[in-house]
């Protein structure tokens, strides 16, 4: 777990910028409960002394490696090469999993494909015209004139899908342009490691601001809410990943429909690189904010959706592109980040006590039903449970019959019962592997799940926490 005095590199006047994981490390200590765990594998790596065999089985986490960029390939690049050039660096130094380009010439990005083949790096994706004729990208002979936005993966390519804005800001689902419109997203649906975790990939350019009109902004926080409309229930559904120029800076009202509630509004996304405001005592956020990508400030972004993903602060970097040739690459920054990708759910197991030798179970599918301990039967669905990644690393344990959760009716030292799953409540949200790799923390209550003899039929209850404590420890599956 990171100190709580550990510090982003980028700090502000008065207060330092920390990680989210660093906040919850905090929140850790104020409430006793425990911090989630990050970065690829974490989840399936035993505490020490503990073999495989003695470790609840949760969802697998995978990290992935994104890259976002408006290229400028038309207005600074005239279509030409040495823009990808620099894009072949970055993958060489990097290798991203997931790249999004905006302003990207049709050309340019089929060029980018034959350069990723030729360094062995091969990435599938889809490129999704803006306009339809854009002069910049025409390079005689070669008679392309399209340019757009383009999403690419190192992954399976499920599927790809184009979206056009109108000229009135509504984001429809078709490929094609009108002459009127200008703004589009691309998106492409991949498998990744985690081959049951489908992610669906995009990448947006919005509308730029107007100068002199009376809300400059005014296309931009129109299109900014049309993203969360379309693709909000989508991301509430399924993993998913929304990067893009949006020309808005954070703060603008309209971003507030993209953030999730934990930032103080209504969205279904993280950004990865919003972040708190900390002094030695307080820390107070998450918040909008993030380092400068252009010389009008941040408005370039990378969402990513709550429920399945999460992230560390450091892991965003905003970096200047150099020069192509005689001039710069891009107006913009490169934006490198980290996220982590969290499986689904796990197959349905016994959670077996390691005291008693017995497995939890509930009978029937009666809300509020007890949960007690008794002799296994590995083929009953009583008995069988999965863990259902909720967010950030917490996860809800699902019976297999009648689908419903394991809760805790209080934070008092009382038997765990069976309810309707609501991922949003703390006492169905548990912290498996935590103090040790077979032990389950319960996230509203910072206690953990327990038995208190080896009898047939005694109830399943939270007490506090005892690394000590054998009747604490649970083997799944």
């Amino acid at each position: 777990m990171l100190s709580v005095h550990e510090r982003s590199s980028r700090s502000f006047t008065k207060s330092a910028r920390l990680s989210v994981a660093t906040l919850l490390g905090l929140a850790c200590l104020l409430f006793g409960q425990a911090p989630a765990a990050f970065g690829a594998g974490a989840a399936g790596t035993a505490a020490a002394g503990q073999s495989a065999a003695m470790a609840l089985t949760v969802p697998q986490t995978q990290t992935l490696k994104l890259l976002h960029f408006n290229m400028a390939g038309g207005a600074k690049n005239n279509g030409t090469y040495p823009i990808i050039g620099r894009i072949i660096r970055e993958v060489q130094e990097r290798r991203p999993d997931v790249i999004s380009l905006n302003e990207v010439c049709d050309r340019q990005y089929a060029h980018l494909l034959i350069q990723l083949e030729a360094i062995g790096y091969s990435m599938q994706g889809y490129f999704q015209e803006s306009r339809t004729i854009v002069p910049d990208c025409i390079v005689p002979p070669d008679t392309r004139n399209e340019a757009g936005n383009a999403v690419l993966v190192r992954g399976t390519l499920v599927s790809d899908q184009g979206y056009m804005f109108t000229s009135d800001h509504k984001l429809e689902a078709r490929e094609q342009p009108t002459i009127t419109e200008s703004r589009s997203v691309a998106c492409v649906t991949a498998l990744f490691s985690i081959a049951n975790q489908p992610v669906k990939a995009c990448s947006t350019h919005l509308a730029p601001k107007e100068s002199g009109a009376a809300n400059p902004y005014a296309a931009p926080e129109a299109e900014a809410k049309e993203l969360a409309r379309v693709f909000g229930p989508e991301a509430s559904a399924g993993s998913f990943i929304l990067m893009g120029d949006l020309n808005l800076q954070p703060g603008n009202p309209a971003l507030s429909s993209l953030y999730a509630p934990e930032a103080g509004t209504t969205g279904q996304f993280w950004e990865v690189d919003m972040h708190f405001y900390c002094d030695e005592e307080f820390c107070d956020g998450p918040v909008q904010g993030g380092d400068p990508s252009h010389a009008e400030g941040k408005i370039d972004y990378t969402f990513v959706s709550r429920k399945h993903f999460s992230f560390e602060h450091q892991n965003v970097q905003m970096v200047d592109a150099g020069n192509c040739d005689d001039h710069p690459c891009s107006d913009h920054k490169l934006f490198r980040s980290e996220v982590y990708l969290h499986q689904t759910t796990t197959p349905y197991g016994t959670m077996r006590n390691t005291h008693s030798n017995k497995c939890m179970t509930v009978t029937g599918t009666v809300n509020n039903a007890a949960a007690v301990q008794f002799t296994c039967n590995t083929t009953s669905t009583d008995y069988r449970w999965r863990f259902e990644h909720a967010w950030w690393g917490e996860y809800v344990l699902r019976k297999e019959n009648g689908g419903r959760c394991l809760r805790l009716p209080s934070s008092a030292n009382v038997g765990a019962v069976q309810t309707t799953c609501d991922a949003n409540n703390t006492l169905q949200r548990w912290n498996p592997r935590y103090p040790t790799a077979d032990m389950l923390r319960n996230v509203g209550s910072g206690k953990c799940l327990a038995v208190t003899n080896t009898v047939n039929n005694s109830a399943v209850i939270q007490t506090n926490c005892s690394t000590t404590a054998v009747p604490q420890r649970w083997t799944h599956p």
